[in-house]
Parts: C-alpha cells; sequence; structure tokens
C-alpha cells in the first residue's frame, strides 16, 4: 500500500498552514470581566458570537491533521 488515500474534507486542518499571530486584551462592555482577549491586528472576522476563532492559513500544505478543523477553510465553504 502506497501511503493513506482517504479522502480528506475541505475544513480539515493541515500541518505546515499555520500563521502567526500575536494576542492582547481589550476593554470590551460585553465581556464578563471587561476585557477580551483578541489579536493585535484584529479583524471583523476573527470572532463571532463571543468567540475568537483561531487563525489559520489556506494553503492545505503538509499533512492533514485528520482531528483538527480550519475555521477559515469552514468559513469559505459556508
Amino acid at each position: 500500500m502506497s501511503g493513506d488515500t482517504r479522502v480528506v474534507p475541505s475544513v480539515t486542518a493541515y500541518k505546515d498552514e499555520g500563521v502567526a499571530y500575536q494576542r492582547t486584551v481589550c476593554p470590551d462592555a460585553e465581556a464578563t470581566d471587561g476585557m477580551r482577549l483578541t489579536y493585535t491586528d484584529a479583524t471583523a472576522h476573527n470572532s463571532m458570537f463571543g468567540a475568537q476563532w483561531h487563525r489559520h492559513g489556506l494553503s492545505r500544505a503538509g499533512r492533514p491533521l485528520r482531528k483538527l478543523v480550519n475555521t477559515a477553510g469552514t468559513w469559505r465553504i459556508v
């Protein structure tokens, strides 16, 4: 057998598609303690429904990590 031939779903994260980022806290009136975790270069698409989304690239580089979901890939599909 010459490797894994299973189909990889489009929402699957890949080992080498990571994106570097830094996080910080900022004031937020809707947060429980008045502070919310955010990215230093935050955009409108970084959080939704009070949850911060993990950043991923979309390169599909490296081996698939079948137990992890690429959040950007999920939004692209939706």
